[in-house]
């Protein structure tokens, strides 16, 4: 495990580690929140925490316009990052605020559909029940990766137990990158 003293030593690990292939990469989940003037500033922290790959955004039961000027705001932060921003559940949302591609959570029909409508222009990625048949169902279909766990919860560390045992199951049946919520 390599110590970073700082962000500066952070950031320069991260830089260095772009060139290593099939490398493991951060994926960050953020919703709505109570303090949506912050947002920006949490985002942006993040963001620099690591090598981020993606952010997932879902809305955490948030109503749809409310969820769509959040996806506005985060976005371009993200892209410009560096980073791949995914709406949950939502292709309408991801497209108009120019989203990278979409997070399918829910069923098997819908992931399907989701992969035949946008892939491969966009990234879409499929949620999973604790099964290992859901996941292996999804994995055939071919989306860009297979999440373990639950957007809208597990959030505090440690990982859940079932969600690492999940994901190392996964990555060892499916030819698909695997993402398993760890919390934080």
């Amino acid at each position: 495990m390599i110590a970073a003293k700082n962000r500066a030593e952070l950031s320069e690990i991260t830089l260095q580690n772009h060139d290593v292939p099939n490398r493991c990469r951060l994926v960050l989940t953020l919703s709505p929140g109570a303090a949506p003037e912050k947002t920006a500033a949490v985002l942006a922290e993040a963001l620099v925490g690591g090598d981020v790959a993606s952010v997932i955004l879902f809305s955490a039961g948030a109503a749809e316009r409310e969820f769509q000027s959040f996806c506005e705001k985060c976005v371009p932060a993200i892209q410009a990052a560096g980073a791949a921003a995914l709406i949950a559940d939502n292709s309408q949302i991801a497209g108009r605020t120019k989203a990278d591609g979409v997070h399918a959570g829910g069923s098997i029909a819908e992931v399907k559909d989701a992969v035949n409508a946008l892939s491969p222009r966009f990234i879409v990625g499929a949620g999973t029940k604790p099964t290992r048949d859901d996941a292996l169902d999804k994995g055939e279909l071919r989306p860009d990766y297979v999440f373990f766990g639950k957007l809208d919860g597990h959030t505090h560390p440690p990982a859940q137990p079932k969600n690492v045992e999940m994901g190392e199951w996964g990555g060892s049946m499916i030819e698909l990158p695997c993402i398993v919520m760890g919390g934080y």
